[in-house]
């Protein structure tokens, strides 16, 4: 990473009262090879009861702190150490890894191919030609999502000094996702970054699975 000298990384991670221990492994992983790579970054955690409050302060602590970029990842995610290296070389505003939701018995992934309705991407095993390459999503979840700094401050200088306060129609990451679209950003895929979510389910004698 050539450029690497003049990056300067926040992982915000929001969290409620849990840490997965295997979303700690992976984050270990991750800061050691930022630091192979010499890439200059922080880890902050802010607690709090509604996640939303916690996304803006990290978006606004990002804004004050000088960094470059920032890293969104959820406390029960799991992935490769690579993920910022590789979503950083694609140069985009914004982009996610992918990644399913664990609250839909379909699998769905927390992709969305329409805000208006909100549509979740629920077979791109059907599309095996969009997985091959990035793509365009009109939101998407924020298990694992970069965005530049410059893009958090542009949205809270037209929103408020709010990035991700829900509104009547969405919860704080598509209220984002929204956000960020009125502004005329497009939001992109790298299904090159595999993100695994970690949940809980019943299986049941009949050997079917019910998500919890």
């Amino acid at each position: 990473m050539a450029e690497a000298e003049r990056i300067k990384l926040m992982i915000a991670i929001p969290t409620l009262d849990y840490i997965h221990y295997a979303f700690v492994e992976s984050l270990t992983k991750l800061s050691k090879n930022l630091n192979d790579l010499k890439i200059e970054h922080d880890i902050c955690f802010k607690p709090s009861t509604l996640i939303y409050l916690g996304r803006d302060w990290l978006a606004k602590r990002a804004r004050e702190g000088n960094y470059t970029h920032v890293l969104w990842l959820d406390a029960d995610m799991v992935f490769n150490p690579s993920i910022f290296e590789t979503l950083w070389s694609d140069n985009f505003d914004m982009v996610c890894g992918l990644f399913r939701s664990r609250h839909n018995n379909k699998r769905a992934y927390a992709l969305f191919s329409s805000l208006y309705p909100a549509v979740r991407y629920e077979a791109l095993e059907s599309n095996p030609e969009l997985l091959e390459d990035i793509f365009t999503v009109e939101g998407c979840g924020f298990g694992c999502v970069l965005t530049t700094v410059e893009l958090l401050e542009r949205v809270l200088d037209n929103n408020n000094n709010t990035c991700f306060m829900p509104t009547r129609n969405f919860g704080e990451d598509l209220a984002f996702c929204e956000r960020v679209r009125n502004l005329g950003v497009d939001i992109y895929c790298d299904p090159a970054v595999e993100v695994g979510h970690i949940g809980q389910a019943i299986i049941k004698a009949n050997n079917s699975i019910e998500f919890i």
